[in-house]
């Protein structure tokens, strides 16, 4: 794994799974992880969504994000947001056939799929 691919905070599933947390970017010495929690959360929303079993489902990129408002960024046409930062996750998965991209908060209390 490049120094850059770390720095962007971009790695793979498999090179980055211990036995709790998934890695998902490492700045100087400081590492970042999602939780596994919101790892989980958002793995069962995607399996319920589509019917594929969780354990087919596989973060390839987690990423920290700072989304613009409430509503991650994706609002609806009829729908009001927070005006205030949000501090979360930029998470794709993968199924080994397709790919879904979900953004979420920190604790992934409020979670989208994007479009």
């Amino acid at each position: 794994m490049s120094p850059s691919a770390l720095a962007q905070g971009v790695l793979t599933d498999a090179a980055l799974i211990s036995s709790q947390n998934v890695l998902v970017g490492q700045i100087a010495e400081a590492t970042v992880q999602i939780p596994p929690s919101v790892a989980t959360r958002l793995r069962q929303a995607l399996s319920k969504r589509t019917k594929i079993p969780a354990a087919k489902l596989k973060i390839v990129e987690a990423t920290p994000k700072t989304w613009a408002n409430g509503c991650l960024g994706l609002a609806k046409a009829d729908e009001i947001c927070t005006q205030a930062l949000v501090e979360g996750w930029r998470v794709v998965f993968s199924n080994g056939n397709q790919r879904w991209l979900y953004r979420a908060d920190k604790q992934a209390r409020v979670y989208r799929l994007e479009p």
